[in-house]
């Protein structure tokens, strides 16, 4: 009877671990719903469960899973710091972005850049909203701001850490980039490599449109209220659609283009160099005083932003610009202006993220006595109304609106270009 008894007492432990968790990390979700409305639209959104076969937590992209056990033996303000983390993996989509990389080293890279996010971007508003958070004791952890991106971070822990030094456990002290970073414990929490759930996999594919969409509902509910995440990638040049710059900015330009000179039938010979060059005919090479404004609100993935910056750059390469360039979402964030080459746009950069208010654009140029002669607005076209009429500024705005987006108001705001 008394095996039977310490049976019956261990079932019951384990219940009310798993009952206490799932109550507590509810609640996180109710006031995160309240106070942070984009954040708690995805926590309440998230495939989230409890899994003893899990040693502590982790992500796959498609769910998160926590092993109760473990949970129950933290206090609540670190449970949900472990539940911001895990959600914020999926985020800024850690789970697809390895390839071949060392694991362990991508995992600890992934863990920087998150919890460097959670204390340095969210600890501050979180607590001042009445919201308990508190870091867990083994992690990651940065001892100062760093403004990497993961891929970056992996290189230098990679060119650092040797094959001998990576470890299973105990405390480990280095610096990155100058930062210090303290690492401990050994638990991996993302889980890459499922049989064909792997990199390009059809199940990949699937999890990142659901998570895409699953954003802009998230941004559409949230309204503009509380933050939405930085996406964490690295800039780069993609595939993308090829728009005929020539044709667009032919209003633009002082020098029209003449019916000879035609982007719609390039000379085939510099296909290859990703250039588009005119047939006939010539432009004028330089544009002056051309502004783009970014969006790099919640709602933009990283493949958005990637193809944004690849129009950009094909407009400094095709007519020898430079570029004043400006990241956005409900405030004018990072702005760098005259850019001059390759190099210096894919160094770019956002800031901040929050929802989306097109009007923070309009204000910037008031405010700065900007005096656009082309003004470039990279969007997916969900951002609101403008307070007040664009004015003489439509003549000189060109809204580019990629996939799947909503162009009911950027059609009042100029000429639409969609990728």
């Amino acid at each position: 009877m008394g095996i039977i008894k310490q049976l019956k007492d261990l079932i019951n432990e384990s219940v009310d671990a798993e009952t206490l968790v799932a109550d507590s990390l509810l609640e996180f979700k109710v006031l995160m719903l309240k106070h942070e409305p984009f954040y708690g639209d995805v926590l309440m959104r998230l495939n989230i469960s409890a899994d003893r076969s899990v040693e502590t937590a982790c992500t796959n992209g498609r769910w998160i899973k926590y092993n109760p056990d473990f949970m129950a033996s933290l206090k609540p303000s670190q449970r949900n710091y472990i539940l911001l983390h895990e959600m914020l993996h999926v985020l800024f989509k850690h789970w697809k972005r390895q390839g071949n990389r060392d694991p362990r080293l991508w995992n600890i890279a992934c863990d920087m850049v998150v919890n460097n996010y959670i204390d340095r971007r969210m600890m501050w508003f979180l607590t001042h909203a009445d919201i308990s958070i508190e870091r867990p004791a083994e992690g990651v952890f940065v001892k100062d701001y760093i403004n990497r991106n993961v891929e970056d971070i992996y290189q230098e822990l990679y060119n650092k850490v040797n094959k001998g030094n990576k470890g299973k456990g105990g405390k480990l002290e280095l610096r990155i980039f100058g930062v210090g970073v303290s690492i401990s414990g050994n638990s991996s929490d993302l889980v890459i490599s499922e049989a064909g759930q792997g990199p390009g996999s059809i199940e990949e594919q699937i999890a990142e449109k659901q998570l895409d969409s699953m954003l802009k509902s998230a941004m559409s509910k949230a309204a503009g209220r509380g933050r939405c995440p930085i996406p964490d990638m690295k800039i780069e040049l993609t595939e993308s659609k090829r728009l005929p710059w020539n044709r667009i900015l032919a209003d633009f330009l002082e020098d029209k283009v003449s019916e000879e000179s035609s982007y719609f039938t390039p000379e085939r010979k510099y296909l290859h160099m990703d250039m588009i060059v005119p047939g006939l005919g010539t432009v004028e090479d330089d544009l002056a005083d051309l502004w783009a404004f970014v969006d790099t609100s919640g709602s933009i993935g990283g493949n958005e932003l990637n193809q944004f910056i690849t129009q950009l750059y094909r407009i400094g390469r095709q007519f020898n610009c430079h570029i004043n360039l400006a990241y956005w979402d409900t405030a004018v964030g990072k702005v760098y202006k005259n850019i001059k080459n390759t190099k210096e746009l894919l160094e770019s950069a956002p800031d901040s993220s929050g929802g989306t208010d097109i009007n923070c654009v309009y204000d910037y140029i008031r405010e700065n006595k900007i005096k656009p002669g082309v003004l470039i607005i990279l969007t997916d076209g969900f951002f609101g109304r403008c307070n007040e009429p664009v004015g003489s500024l439509k003549k000189k705005t060109i809204i580019v609106l990629s996939e799947n987006s909503y162009d009911k108001d950027a059609k009042e705001m100029g000429v639409l270009a969609r990728l």
